[in-house]
């Protein structure tokens, strides 16, 4: 009966209690955590001492078509699992827990809030962190007018504005090119030899005709194709100088005409 009047005891009852709640939030994931939003930011779970944070910025503006990346990852208990939703088209999860990266390139511009929980067990399973949010603006592509005469390269039929409409124009959208006659990649104002041919244009009477690089007499046909090449009115099949037209014979065969 003495006991029971004493004041002690309920401070001894108060404080068994009290120890008791502190042993057992100690084995327990979950406990009180504010939620803070800023750069690197870190969303508390209600009731969780483990919570989604990022180094990178947050929120974060890029441009359609563009390649970007997140990685994001739990400090506390280590998260085993995590459910990402709300990606936009064009950018993935890798699903990894010990080196979470969402990755890829989106095409369609919007804002989009890309909510990330990480899970204490794999399969999704356990007590779960508070979602964290990956605020995501993708802007439209600005529309490219490369010869900058008000008309979107999209909408112009002459993206580079040098005369050579884009179907006909091997560079498009270079004005000091149109053309690439042997297809190596380099335009005929740049190349030293347009045809490919081996002669360099500067020697070649044909620079644009791979099958021809002279013309002895200047007829405006190649002597490939020249049945008299020197033009002196004997077919080359029968001059014994094809190439001068000052000598069709040489009847001892002396190399003299």
């Amino acid at each position: 009966m003495v006991l029971q009047r004493s004041p002690i005891l309920p401070w001894v009852k108060n404080a068994v209690l009290l120890l008791g709640t502190v042993v057992e939030k100690c084995w327990t994931w979950k406990a009180v955590l504010p939620t803070v939003s800023a750069v690197g930011s870190w969303h508390s779970l209600s009731g969780a001492s483990s919570y989604v944070t990022s180094s990178q910025s947050n929120p974060t503006t890029i441009t359609a078509g563009e390649s970007y990346s997140f990685t994001f990852y739990t400090r506390g208990y280590r998260a085993n699992s995590f459910r990402v939703d709300g990606l936009p088209s064009g950018l993935t999860y890798n699903g990894s827990s010990s080196s979470p990266n969402i990755s890829g390139t989106p095409l369609s511009a919007g804002t989009y809030n890309i909510g990330i929980t990480g899970y204490r067990w794999s399969g999704l399973s356990g007590p779960s962190t508070s979602t964290y949010t990956l605020a995501l603006t993708v802007n439209e592509v600005t529309a490219l007018d490369t010869d900058r005469d008000g008309i979107a390269d999209t909408a112009d039929s002459d993206d580079d504005g040098d005369g050579v409409a884009d179907t006909a124009d091997a560079f498009p959208l270079d004005a000091t090119e149109s053309l690439d006659t042997d297809g190596d990649g380099t335009g005929n104002n740049a190349d030293s030899d347009d045809d490919g041919d081996g002669v360099a244009d500067s020697s070649d009477a044909f620079p644009l005709n791979a099958s021809e690089t002279l013309d002895t007499d200047s007829d405006g046909t190649g002597n490939n194709a020249d049945s008299d090449d020197d033009g002196d009115g004997v077919a080359d099949s029968s001059d014994a100088f094809p190439l001068n037209a000052s000598e069709t014979l040489d009847t001892d065969s002396d190399g003299t005409g």
